[in-house]
């Protein structure tokens, strides 16, 4: 991978949350076409359950998904140790278990990570609050696994975005 020496592995919010609130298409095409050439060069990953997330809405978002591969070819040995990794996780931080005990993508992005020493992109809170002991940041900093918002994410790709003229 030129000039990224370790993959970024997304969680399903910084899709979502980007695309529908904070880095809109509208307002932000060009890092929408930064994300699709990381995505393209394998810069940017995901499990295959972050695109499940996003598949469950139909809109721009999943149209947008369903060009690019974002979930990695992995080897069998591969997707064993991921599930022994999630398994651990799910044992030691059980509140992971979102909804109704649902299991989400949350999990698998951690162990896609550790799996690959990868970098987690997530837009949840630090985790460093009473109560957040299973959220991303702090099961990540527990697994010694780096941990990163997408500001800090766009930040160390060097990415800027500079408005060019203003519309009235």
């Amino acid at each position: 991978m030129d000039g990224c020496s370790v993959p970024y592995i997304f969680d399903t919010n910084c899709f979502i949350e980007g695309w529908h609130r904070t880095y809109t298409l509208k307002i932000m095409p060009d890092y929408w076409k930064l994300l699709a050439e990381d995505i393209v060069s394998g810069h940017i990953i995901s499990p295959s359950q972050v695109k499940e997330e996003i598949y469950k809405k139909d809109d721009d978002l999943k149209t947008w998904m369903k060009k690019r591969q974002i979930v990695p070819k992995l080897l069998q040995e591969e997707k064993q140790q991921i599930e022994n990794k999630v398994q651990e996780i799910l044992k030691n931080h059980p509140k992971i278990l979102k909804r109704l005990g649902i299991l989400e993508a949350d999990p698998y992005v951690i162990a896609l990570a550790w799996l690959k020493n990868g970098t987690v992109v997530t837009a949840e809170r630090d985790g460093k609050r009473s109560g957040d002991e299973h959220k991303i940041p702090a099961v990540c900093r527990e697994l010694g696994v780096d941990c990163i918002n997408p500001a800090q994410h766009i930040e160390g790709r060097g990415w800027r975005f500079v408005k060019s003229k203003i519309c009235a």
